[in-house]
């Protein structure tokens, strides 16, 4: 394991309601006792970058205002976050090739000031996306280069241990994106029984049984959905209440929409739905998908076309129609997130930089610009304590 380090951001001295704002008073060891709950400003958004900087941002629930109060010198292209349930540790990968990092980093109760911890290898190359399972024991990771997912062991303090790799097979019929796996996303289900992870070079969504006792991942190949040739699947989000769940594909601009059934682990393709409006025909990339806690609104970003595509879904059915496309007010839109409240939405845009916020209707899901914006370098994941 490599050795703690005891780098940290504290958040700089800003006006906030009239008032200075005091850094955080560091830790004495870099270490957290066990994991609890910990009470974090929920105002608070962590924003990952391709920099070397993880940011740290305020915002005005009553206006949508950003304020940046801080930022942390995290090693290169700390790109993809993550906050572990109990909200005391963020982790953060660092998408480097040939060989990737997971760096831990705890989380200072009330000031969101972090610590690190430790890092671990990825287990792969370009390490893009990382989830917490339920419990909190175990984080998972996608290795976009290496075509690889791994599950990394949380210690009672917060940090990581060594990484159980498993490699993806499979190639897909776009010779310049498909040459190889290329594991874009995976996530635990809802009953943290299994992991599922979008492989956007093998057109596969592959199913694992998440074994938290023997820290590993098992493959169910049964249970893995086949997506549409060259559909490239990217990210993915899980229903609240239906047995669905929803695939933003790359290399296709849809979103697919799959039959769990959680008492195999299986997977079956229901339906796909283009993300963009009719008659639009230029270059597109769907990137990041969420769905509302309602269950009756679903967003996806379109990279090119460069909007937000805003879908109902059906209460019954979970069927797809799409109401609203709107424009991100920037270029390159990757991750986008609710705020806690889902009065909000806001967006990152790669290029040249920037966050923007949208106000959003808590019955249509409809999204309105606000004019709110901070400009940021290259952007790339946004994350609320309990996010």
């Amino acid at each position: 394991m490599p050795p703690t380090s005891t780098t940290r951001v504290a958040p700089d001295v800003v006006p906030v309601t009239g008032q200075p704002r005091p850094c955080p008073t560091p830790t004495r060891t870099g270490i957290l006792a066990p994991l609890t709950e910990a009470r974090t400003d929920p105002d608070l958004l962590y924003i990952g970058t391709y920099t070397e900087s993880i940011y740290l941002v305020r915002m005005d629930r009553r206006s949508g205002e950003l304020v940046r109060v801080g930022s942390l010198n995290a090693g290169a292209n700390p790109s993809f976050l993550i906050i572990h349930p109990t909200g005391r540790v963020l982790y953060a990968v660092n998408e480097l090739e040939p060989t990737g990092i997971v760096s831990a980093f705890a989380i200072e109760s009330g000031t969101g000031g972090l610590t690190r911890l430790n890092q671990q290898p990825s287990g792969g190359g370009a390490p893009c996306y990382v989830s917490v399972e339920r419990s909190g024991r175990a984080l998972l990771v996608a290795n976009y280069a290496g075509g690889s997912v791994a599950l990394l062991p949380i210690e009672p303090s917060g940090a990581l241990a060594p990484a159980h790799v498993v490699q993806h097979t499979g190639k897909g019929p776009n010779a310049e994106r498909q040459e190889a796996p290329h594991a874009h996303c995976i996530l635990p289900d809802p009953s943290n029984r299994f992991a599922l992870a979008a492989d956007l070079g093998a057109d596969r969504v592959f199913v694992y049984r998440l074994d938290l006792d023997g820290k590993a991942l098992h493959h169910i190949e049964e249970g893995d959905a086949v997506m549409r040739p060259g559909a490239g699947p990217r990210h993915l989000a899980f229903h609240r209440a239906l047995p669905l769940v929803f695939v933003a594909n790359e290399l296709d601009s849809t979103v697919a929409t799959l039959r769990f059934d959680s008492a195999r682990g299986a997977l079956s393709l229901l339906d796909a739905r283009s993300t963009l409006p009719a008659g639009w025909t230029g270059t597109n990339y769907p990137a990041d998908i969420h769905v509302a806690s309602s269950g009756r609104t679903l967003y996806v970003s379109n990279r090119g076309h460069n909007s937000i595509a805003v879908f109902s879904v059906a209460e019954i059915t979970g069927a797809l129609a799409l109401e609203q496309v709107v424009s991100t007010e920037g270029d390159w839109p990757r991750n986008f997130s609710l705020d806690p409240t889902e009065r909000w939405l806001l967006v990152a845009n790669q290029r040249p930089g920037s966050v923007v916020v949208f106000g959003r209707d808590a019955d249509t899901g409809r999204l309105t610009p606000t004019r709110q914006r901070i400009a940021l370098p290259s952007p790339v994941c946004l994350r609320f304590p309990g996010s």
